[in-house]
Parts: structure tokens; C-alpha cells; sequence
């Protein structure tokens, strides 16, 4: 059964070609020559989850890196009223006297700020914080040429959103080239079920571009801001058929371009058109955890155990004869009425025992421990 996600449920932001109507060049000495890419240094006296950064360009529009974003009304998802619909990044913007302005195409605003400097390096935008907090913030941007990017073809991507303080969606996403994606919705999520689509290939190419844009091989390996409460989101990158690389971020402190693109890839699933999985090899609320065998023990990232659930997922039943070196630890986003007891395995080769007595072995054709071990953290 094929549904449209979201679509149906609000129109989605469309964005004009407007010119500015740019009434003064300056403001008091200071030059308002906005065009270009600017990155958030620092802000003062703003709260952390309220941080732009910014694209803009010559014809009035306009990208506002870090997403728009409207609420669900309340009964339209099973967690009322706390889903996020993404709206892209694209809008209009418009500059009088000492005001910028950033609207949709039929002029709702979005964001207003006061333009306290403009320089060839340094921006500084003023606003109010909220309506609970309203002193004014101010932002501190710098101007960053576009980047060279790299040229890295990659086999999948996968990105998951993790649990924090508050209503962060919970879910997974993998697509690969060959156009095959899938999304596992857990909570806070306007789709919380197991989800896949194929033909996707053009989207594909699109976000490894964007990706490359971001420069992957010069990441860290994750990144942290500093205060409590906040989501955890992991990428993985598949390469030559292994894992290639795996960046942490929690609450946004990677870089724009990167965070940018996995947030969008993220909500990648309100746009496209879905079938649900209605047999999965195990209930989608169940999550994978370590390997654990006698001598060795690996555990995996969020998004490295989303890669091996797709793969699970893709796999074919088998009778073959193995010797099961380690379990597959697992745990329940939510209680769930028919829960895995135990998955026994040798890396290639899955016996997953449900707690009613029933089992099935499955094979995903490569060993995933042999072939990922480099990549996989030992446990002590």
C-alpha cells in the first residue's frame, strides 16, 4: 500500500524568485552587501537550539542552513501534536533600511532580524530570543567561501536521530545507491512504523553530492556540545561494501554543511512515496546491540546497527550449518508483544529465537564482524 507521507497532511514550503527591494545601500557605515555564505561564530544571549546559519543570494533568495520546520497539529500522528514536519531551506528574503526579513513566497515570516554590522568577514544579526526569554541575541556570523568539496563515491548512508529531554524524533534512515531506502520510525516521528521505497537512485546521487560538499574524510569522529539533556545523531558511510566511516554529533556542534545535509536525509521519508513493511524479521521497535562472544565483544554505533537491521532485513532464510560465536544483544524501545529472546550468530549466518518459541536463521551473505572489524569498537 503505497501512501504519500506528509504531503497530505500540509502543503510543503515553495519558494519564489523575488528580487530585493533593497531601499538604502547602507545602514548608518555600515555595507549591506549580504550575498555570500555565512556561518554562525558565536551568539550572546541566546539560547543553544536557537542557531542560523545562512546562504545569501543575489537573486532574493535565500537558505537558512539549519531548516524550517512546522508543528503536526494535534491528531495527526500518533504522538499528538509533537511531530516536525521539515520544510526544506529554501525562502525569500528582503532588506529595508536597518531589517532584514525572511518570509515564504506568500510573505509569512519567518525569521526578523535587526542588521547590526555587515562586513567583508563579520556579520552580526540582533533578535529576540523567544517570547519566554526576550532579551535581545545577538549573532556573530563569519563569511566562508564555498567549499571544494571532495569526490568520494559511497555505496549507502545512513543516518539515526536519538532520544533526548524533550519530543527529538527517534528513527533511522539508510539509502543506497542502488536506490533502495528504508526508515524505521520510533517516536516523535510523523510516520512511526517501518517504511521502504526503491527507484530512488537520483536521490542518492543528490545527497552523496552534498556530502561531498561537506568534505566527510576531514570529520572528526564526533562532535560535542557542551551542556546536558540533548540528541545524539550518528551517520554512517558505506564504502566498497564496509563500513568506511561513522561521525557522531549531539546537539549539533558539526559542522553547517554536514549537519545540514544528514537533517535533511533525515526527513527524507516525508517526501518520498513509502510501502510499509508489514512482515519485518523482527518488530521495528526492537533495537540491535553488541556483539558478545566469550573472547570478543563489539559494539556498533546507532547508525552501524541500523545498517546491520537493513541487512537483516535484505537477507535470505538459510539451513546452513554455523557455529554461533557471539549473541546479538537487544533491547525494546517499547514494550512489544511478541520480543526477541535471543539472536545467536557467527557474522554472517543470524538465528534470531523468539520468546514464543519460534526461530529463524538468516544469512546476509558476507561475514559482518570479519568485515567490519576495523571499524567496530571492541568492548572491554
Amino acid at each position: 500500500m503505497k501512501r504519500l507521507l506528509v504531503a497530505v497532511l500540509i502543503p510543503m514550503l515553495v519558494v519564489g524568485c523575488r528580487k530585493n527591494d533593497v531601499t538604502k545601500n547602507h545602514v548608518g557605515q555600515h555595507n549591506l552587501d549580504i550575498v555570500g555564505e555565512w556561518l554562525l561564530d558565536t551568539i550572546d544571549g541566546a539560547r543553544i537550539f536557537d542557531r542560523y546559519n545562512f546562504a545569501f543570494h543575489s537573486d532574493g533568495t535565500c537558505d537558512n542552513k539549519n531548516g524550517f520546520y512546522m508543528r503536526i497539529d494535534p491528531g495527526t500522528s500518533d504522538r499528538c501534536g509533537t511531530c516536525s514536519v521539515y520544510m526544506g531551506t529554501k525562502a525569500t528574503y528582503q532588506i529595508e533600511n536597518d531589517s532584514l526579513r525572511i518570509t515564504d513566497q506568500n510573505g509569512n515570516p519567518w525569521l526578523n532580524f535587526k542588521i547590526d554590522k555587515i562586513g567583508p568577514a563579520e556579520m552580526v544579526l540582533i533578535k529576540s530570543s523567544s517570547s519566554e526569554r526576550p532579551n535581545l541575541a545577538r549573532y556573530h556570523f563569519k563569511s566562508v567561501p564555498q567549499p571544494v568539496g571532495e569526490n568520494v563515491p559511497y555505496d549507502a548512508v545512513i543516518v539515526t536521530r536519538g532520544a533526548c529531554f524533550g519530543t527529538c524524533p527517534i528513527n533511522g534512515t539508510y539509502i543506497d545507491k542502488q536506490g533502495e531506502f528504508y526508515f524505521n520510525g520510533i517516536d516523535y516521528n510523523s510516520q512511526n512504523n517501518f517504511l521502504t521505497s526503491k527507484g530512488n537512485t537520483s536521490t542518492f546521487k543528490a545527497f552523496e553530492k552534498q556530502f561531498n560538499k561537506a568534505e566527510i574524510t576531514k570529520l572528526k569522529d564526533g562532535y560535542f556540545y557542551g551542556a546536558t539533556c540533548g540528541e545524539t545523531n550518528y551517520v554512517t558511510f558505506i564504502k566498497d561494501g564496509k563500513i568506511y566511516k561513522t561521525v557522531s554529533d549531539y546537539m549539533g556542534a558539526s559542522p553547517a554543511l554536514f549537519q545540514q545535509t544528514y537533517e535533511r536525509l533525515s526527513y527524507q521519508y516525508q517526501r518520498l512515496n513509502l510501502d510499509y513493511v508489514y512482515n519485518p524479521k523482527f518488530d521495528h521497535r526492537i533495537g540491535l546491540g553488541a556483539f558478545e562472544g566469550k573472547k570478543e565483544r563489539y559494539c556498533m554505533s546507532d547508525s552501524e546497527e541500523f545498517y546491520l537491521r537493513v541487512l537483516l532485513e535484505k537477507s535470505k532464510t538459510s539451513n546452513a550449518a554455523f557455529e554461533a560465536k557471539y549473541k546479538l544483544g537487544t533491547f525494546n524501545w517499547e514494550e512489544v508483544t511478541d520480543s526477541v529472546k535471543q539472536i545467536d550468530t557467527d557474522g554472517r549466518y543470524f538465528r534470531i529465537v523468539m520468546h514464543n518459541g519460534k526461530s529463524q536463521q538468516y544469512d546476509i551473505g558476507f561475514n559482518f564482524i570479519e568485515r567490519n572489524k576495523s571499524q567496530l569498537k571492541p568492548l572491554q
